[in-house]
C-alpha cells in the first residue's frame, strides 16, 4: 500500500537544529508506514541523509532560488504529543477540515 502523507519541513543550517528535533520527535509517533518525512535543506547539499535514513526522514536540497514569498519568520514546530489523528486524517476533495479539539 503506498504511503499518502507527508510531513514536510523547510529549513537551512541556521534553523537546522530545531527541524531536527521537531522530524525526529515526530517520527517517535508516527512510524514510517504512516506518513513519509521530508527536510527540504536550502542551500545545503544532502549529507544528513546518511544519518536520517535510519529514522526514515529523507533529506533534499533546496536551491534558495526555487522558491518565493515564504514567511521566514513564522513556521516552527514542536511535537508535544501524538499526531497520528492528524497523520490519519481522511480530507475531503477540495478542503481541509480537521478540529484541533
Amino acid at each position: 500500500m503506498a504511503i499518502e502523507c507527508a510531513v514536510c519541513y523547510v529549513s537551512d543550517l541556521n534553523f537546522l537544529l530545531p527541524t531536527l528535533v521537531s522530524a525526529t520527535g515526530l517520527r517517535k509517533f508516527v512510524l514510517a508506514h504512516k506518513a513519509d518525512v521530508y527536510i527540504f535543506l536550502i542551500d545545503e547539499d544532502d549529507e544528513l541523509n546518511r544519518f536520517l535514513n535510519r529514522l526514515d526522514i529523507c533529506v533534499m536540497p533546496m536551491d534558495s532560488r526555487s522558491y518565493t514569498g515564504f514567511d521566514v519568520k513564522h513556521g516552527d514546530t514542536w511535537i508535544q504529543r501524538d499526531p497520528s489523528p492528524l497523520i490519519e486524517a481522511i480530507i475531503p476533495d477540495g478542503r481541509f477540515d480537521f478540529p484541533l479539539s
